[in-house]
């Protein structure tokens, strides 16, 4: 099978295909299936996070494929009301009894007010140093508290996952990444599939309807192509399911054929 994408090179070496399958707005019973259709369409990076409530049928999903696991990578994240050195390492382990195993662990947000994000990084240096997990990264952060992560323990996040689509580049946050040698995640690559439209609002321009064409999740960066920063992108999972309902319909329908001739 073809890979959609390239694989980078974290800053820890490890390996992270370009292109990921997050899953936060699929059915949990689909999930299980559309793990299935994803691999054949060639995805080998899954994004789930315990807030979707959903890990449990994304890990029923990697152990009905006959693909190798080490081909695939899947990242969860840290529950907001788990964080703590404590109870992020009790979370980890619900999160790994859920998925079977883990290669990306991401602090899903700062949540500065509450100041406990320095203690869970910790407990996340020492799940990766326990080999638990192969990788360990952050979502949300701006460059300070970044910054005060790797002063405080010496380790730097694989990579920030922050919101990034055409109305919103960030820019200044990606060269920060880059400089620090973390990864740029996307998130809402397509803006939940809303058109990035020339009138402005503010410094971000109005959400309209996606015109696109169909399969167009599928390569939610061209926008972004021309940047030598190599961020990653997390695809929704509309087309995959469209994509999957037309070749159910194929089938039905030769189905119906050979049972009339």
């Amino acid at each position: 099978m073809t890979r959609l994408a390239p694989v980078l090179e974290m800053n820890d070496g490890a390996p992270i295909p370009q292109l990921g399958l997050g899953v936060m707005y699929i059915p949990d019973e689909e999930l299980p299936d559309v793990v299935a259709d994803a691999v054949r369409l060639g995805f080998r990076h899954f994004d789930t996070a315990t807030h979707y409530g959903n890990e449990a049928s994304i890990g029923e999903g990697m152990r009905r494929l006959e693909l190798p696991r080490e081909e695939l990578l899947v990242a969860t994240k840290l529950p907001n009301a788990a964080d703590g050195y404590d109870s992020a390492l009790r979370a980890f382990d619900r999160s790994e009894q859920a998925l079977g195993s883990i290669d990306l662990y991401l602090l899903h947000w700062p949540q500065p007010p509450k100041g406990k994000y320095r203690e869970t990084w910790h407990a996340m240096v020492r799940l990766r140093d326990e080999g638990r997990v192969r990788s360990i990264g952050v979502c949300n952060f701006p460059v300070a508290l970044l910054d005060e992560l790797i002063e405080d323990t010496g380790v730097t996040p694989v990579v920030n996952q922050i919101e990034l689509h055409p109305a919103y580049p960030q820019p200044d946050m990606r060269a920060a990444n880059a400089a620090r040698g973390i990864l740029t995640e996307s998130w809402s690559p397509l803006e939940h599939g809303r058109d990035q439209a020339p009138d402005h609002h503010g410094d971000r321009p109005k959400p309209r309807i996606l015109t696109g064409g169909r399969g167009s999740a599928l390569a939610p960066r061209p926008w972004a192509r021309g940047d030598s920063q190599g961020g990653l992108s997390r695809a929704a999972g509309v087309e995959l399911r469209r994509a999957r309902f037309e070749t159910d319909r194929r089938r039905s329908r030769r189905a119906r054929r050979a049972r009339a001739s």
